[in-house]
């Protein structure tokens, strides 16, 4: 007889530790529902938080429990997903061994391979694929190694505010949870380009089939577009901000494109400024599309999904389109996800990562 598997259930504060701002999540997971009871994003000053890691841990400390505070989030068990440069990815290639063993077999890989000393690093894996080659059974797994001191001062931290840290998660497993839990069937039998504009970095991940393929970070965040109007209108975050998202990218590249411009005052050289930023990005994301696609003759991009802060800049999605000649939407289909909240659906595509990562499988 067949025995059930559990069903899981879980109540959890889930906390996306981005480049400066917190995006908090709290939601229940019972089996194949997952119900959001608060979405508010968390910015910080400059210097509280860098590259994932933790500056400042007085004032997280400060902002985390005020807004818990504010909001009345009860949720004590918590959940943290980031992504920062010092966090290792790599593909790996192992033989198949008992699941009791094979975090041990991996871990003997990594030292073999990867210049890094393996005990000051916490290992997480995700198994991509199973094959066998040569009557071996064999997986591909994606490596993820993160500094213990940065596990470290995250878990304190959350202790600190009086919270339970339960689980440790990465941006690309946050989001692969939430890819496989709320795009409907169709959607999931394509090739599909995941884009997470962040404050400071790109990241990009490749899904073929509901499956994880790849992912690539890019350091062009969307900072550098603050900094240009800052530079020159001598503004602040916030205002910088507040303008990006109301100005059009597609009006921006047809000013500079047309005829006889010339940045020859203020306006022109914010505008030229501004294009070029889009220009090196979408460059830099095509070498990345063009790589995976050159790994097999079979590979195509059907759907390119942008999300994350920078996602919000007017006509984003539009330029995408145009430039890769490929169906582009900002990620807003939280379809088998009920919010119990009044976020706005312009807000969701900031919150996909912390969404996610409430997704216990």
């Amino acid at each position: 007889m067949r025995t059930k598997k559990p069903r899981i259930k879980s109540n959890l504060l889930s906390i996306d530790i981005g480049s400066h701002s917190l995006k908090v999540v709290a939601g229940q997971f019972n089996g194949g529902r997952l119900k959001i009871t608060a979405m508010t994003k968390i910015k910080v000053e400059e210097g509280v938080i860098n590259n994932g890691r933790i500056v400042d841990g007085i004032a997280f400390k400060n902002h985390l429990m005020h807004t818990l505070k504010e909001e009345k989030i009860k949720q004590k068990e918590v959940v943290i997903t980031c992504e920062g440069q010092d966090i290792i990815k790599r593909e790996l290639i192992v033989q198949k061994v008992d699941a009791a063993d094979q975090m041990e077999l991996i871990t003997y890989e990594v030292g073999q391979y990867l210049p890094i000393d393996i005990d000051a690093y916490v290992l997480q894996y995700k198994i991509l694929e199973e094959f066998e080659e040569e009557n071996v059974q064999k997986i591909k797994v994606l490596l993820g190694a993160m500094p213990r001191e940065m596990v470290k001062e995250l878990f304190d931290l959350v202790i600190e505010c009086g919270l339970t840290p339960a689980y440790l998660d990465m941006h690309s497993n946050s989001l692969d949870k939430f890819v496989n839990f709320s795009l409907d069937s169709i959607t999931l039998n394509k090739t599909i380009a995941f884009v997470d504009f962040g404050h400071q970095l790109i990241d990009i991940s490749l899904f073929e089939k509901g499956q994880f393929k790849f992912n690539r970070l890019l350091r062009l965040g969307s900072n550098e577009f603050d900094l240009i109007l800052k530079n020159h209108f001598n503004i602040d975050t916030i205002e910088a901000e507040n303008r990006k998202r109301k100005t059009s990218i597609t009006s921006i590249l047809d000013a500079v494109e047309k005829t006889g411009f010339e940045a020859n005052d203020e306006k022109g050289i914010v505008l030229k400024e501004t294009a070029n930023y889009i220009y090196e990005c979408s460059e830099e994301i095509e070498k990345v599309f063009k790589y995976f696609t050159s790994r097999s003759a079979d590979n195509k991009i059907d759907q390119i999904y942008l999300f994350g802060g920078g996602s919000q800049m007017k006509d984003f999605s539009m330029y995408f389109k145009e430039r890769f000649e490929i169906p582009t939407e900002v990620l807003t289909n939280f379809r088998t996800i009920e919010i119990a909240t009044k976020n706005t659906v312009e807000e969701l595509p900031i919150y996909v990562n912390a969404v996610g990562a409430l997704i216990r499988q």
